[in-house]
């Protein structure tokens, strides 16, 4: 139990740091940092945007470039992911969120361009948008590249001011530029308002530049740029500056869903909750006219091996089979009587496959056979289920937790849309299914919780957290884009947490459950905590008491405690122990429970896990390129757009 406890936990671990990797690399801008190139030089660099009231921004480029070594042109690379900021005056970090830029629209200026060039190739790789600018052979000297595109930024999310905040030559370019010249056309008048504009590499302090302002224009030029040299412009409106048309048909259909869930789990919760507690019934004997295995099932709810191994020692007390020790850890099994008429189904398809045509058979010649009837014996115990369990509410709860994973299956698939990244999508989808497998877990093993060890417990319930805390802040700190304008992230943590939380607290059992689970509760309380002089007075009324509750205590999870009670009361050695050699009555119940973990081990290999079952149904995010900039100071490059290029042959 638990390595698989410790496979779920690495597995877990991976999966959030491969999701916090993925994206961070969906918004991170820092990787295509230039080196200098002096194998050419862009001689001018001209570039004239148009801002509309949406704040789409239609952006014409001319670059003329000399290239002194063979190279076929330049490649033009526009970030579409960025993580905006800005700093405030003592260098923190303030109003940091993540931004994707819808470019659209390019289109290559062929009568402004050298005639010979077009564009080669363009593709999306790693928050960027590449395009090749140029000819398919090699060239020496002197080519102009124009070309167009459309970019929108989106809703900048700011309720107190309209923000233009934009690189107009980023710091991703490798060779200096000699001439820039650039204009911007806003939608209103641009003179009253607030503006600052810097030049400089990112993390240099920002120089100010000198603008031109005409109406709605602002214009402005620079010379001798270096390599990594960006000059960024922002300017603060007031609120409503910019008008946005964006349709929240989905997001108000999540809300809607998320409201929904939300009141069906409260509802069915007061409908299915536990109303009558399990009164514990302090008794030293076992539930009349129940087999080890059923008292096992009916205590944490599931058939295991060692429910059925018990059978042997239970047989074996009512006088149906003897044990044989033969040495050398060699058991065998040996038929005396047929089991009555009046056994339970479950014993008769186990009894009848291990004496099928045989009277002795060797434990370790178990095989598929005995396998497939334990597995037959499960089912057969299992079907007495609705008398003992309540399992509407469990179903009603995993079919909500499913209708949890579609809506956030639903939010990730919008968002790595919207956000054109598939990692980011697939990365909440992966922690969605990660939670909703942990929720369903808890639903079937809710019974079996109780009957683990504290430390089992203990350090499942970190893994919990740990798996609960690391998804959650990572769905919080990375899914932060504009496209989830409404929050529905946070409406993940919420429906998963209430239904965690929720079905710990369900009544899973009948009336009669309750009674029964009353007394074996009752029963191992007293195994734990009984006195020696208790117990000798049990053996002088009955001598073979022991023998008839070990295959209970067994089941129960306490047959050690029980057996290390009894080693200094004087029991009788079983009848259905057959030695070769003559063995003490503490060996032999050693040797009686040694073999029942040989047994249950057989027959778990056969019988399905819970967690199978449960398969069946079902890095930090960079600043861009550019850094901050903000009323305080700061340095160039931090806005939307920019990026840079370079020469490729």
């Amino acid at each position: 139990m638990l390595r698989k406890i410790f496979s779920v936990f690495i597995l877990s671990l991976l999966l959030i740091a491969c999701t916090i990797t993925f994206s961070a690399c969906s918004f991170s801008n820092q990787i295509y940092l230039p080196e200098e190139n002096t194998d050419y030089t862009i001689n001018d660099y001209n570039v004239e945007i148009i801002v509309d009231k949406d704040k789409t921004l239609t952006i014409k480029e001319k670059i003329t470039a000399t290239f002194t070594e063979p190279y076929k042109g330049i490649v033009r690379y526009i970030p579409t992911t960025e993580t905006i900021g800005e700093v405030d005056e003592n260098g923190n970090i303030i109003n940091s969120k993540n931004y994707v830029n819808t470019i659209f629209d390019f289109e290559y200026d062929k009568e402004n361009s050298t005639s010979d060039t077009q564009l080669i190739k363009r593709y999306s790789d790693n928050g960027y948008e590449f395009f090749y600018l140029g000819s398919y052979s090699n060239f020496v000297g002197t080519k102009t590249f124009a070309f167009s595109y459309k970019l929108n930024p989106g809703d900048d999310r700011d309720t107190e001011k309209d923000s233009f905040y934009f690189n107009i030559i980023g710091t991703g370019w490798d060779t200096k530029i000699e001439n820039l010249s650039w204009q911007i056309t806003f939608p209103y008048s641009v003179e009253n308002w607030d503006y600052y504009i810097y030049q400089g590499r990112v993390g240099e302090d920002a120089i100010g530049e000198k603008l031109l302002l005409n109406g709605n224009t602002i214009s402005s030029s620079a010379t001798n740029l270096d390599y990594g040299e960006a000059i960024t412009l922002k300017l603060d409106f007031e609120q409503g500056y910019f008008s946005f048309d964006r349709n929240l048909t989905f997001d108000y259909v999540l809300l809607a869903c998320f409201l929904i869930l939300t009141i069906a789990i409260i509802i069915l919760f007061v409908r299915y909750k536990k109303k009558e507690p399990i009164v514990d019934v302090v008794e030293f004997s076992a539930p009349d006219n129940l087999t080890p295995t059923e008292a096992g099932f009916i205590y944490d709810g599931a058939t295991q091996g060692k429910d059925l191994a018990s059978l042997i020692v239970y047989w074996a007390d009512k006088g149906y089979l003897n044990i044989i020790d033969n040495g050398n850890k060699n058991c065998e099994l040996k038929k005396v009587n047929n089991l009555p008429e009046t056994a339970k189904i479950h014993e008769k398809i186990y009894f009848n496959s291990l004496f099928e045509n045989r009277e002795t058979v060797q434990i370790k010649n178990l095989g598929i056979k005995e396998g497939n009837a334990a597995l037959s014996a499960k089912k057969s115990v299992d079907s007495t289920k609705n008398i003992y369990f309540l399992n509407t509410g469990k179903y009603i709860f995993q079919i909500l937790n499913f209708l949890v994973l579609a809506f956030n299956i639903a939010c990730g698939l919008r968002l790595g849309f919207e956000a054109h990244s598939f990692w980011l999508g697939t990365s909440r989808i992966a922690i969605a299914i990660v939670i909703c497998l942990i929720i369903n877990s808890r639903l079937i093993n809710i019974e079996l919780e109780k009957t683990k060890k504290l430390i089992t417990r203990v350090f499942k319930y970190i893994l919990y957290s740990l798996v609960f805390i690391g998804s959650y802040l990572v769905n919080i700190l990375y899914t932060e884009t504009y496209c989830d304008p409404m929050l529905s992230r946070f409406y993940f943590i919420i429906l998963s947490i209430i239904l965690f939380i929720t079905i710990a607290h369900l009544e899973y059992r009948t009336k009669k459950g309750r009674e029964i689970l009353g007394k074996l509760n009752g029963l191992k309380r007293y195994i734990e905590l009984a006195e020696k002089d208790r117990l000798e007075a049990l053996v002088k009324d009955d001598p073979k008491i022991f023998y008839h509750i070990l295959p209970y205590a067994y089941v129960l999870g306490v047959s050690d405690i029980y057996i290390k009670k009894f080693e200094n009361i004087p029991i009788a050695s079983p009848e259905f122990v057959v030695s070769t050699s003559p063995i003490s009555t503490l060996l032999t119940i050693s040797f009686l429970n040694r073999n029942l973990n040989i047994i249950s081990q057989s027959l778990t290999n056969y019988l399905p896990s819970v967690s199978k079952s449960i398969i069946r149904t079902v890095g930090s995010a960079t600043l861009s390129s550019g850094g901050h900039i903000g009323r305080g100071g700061g340095f160039s490059g931090g806005g939307f757009g920019g990026g840079g290029g370079g020469a490729f042959r």
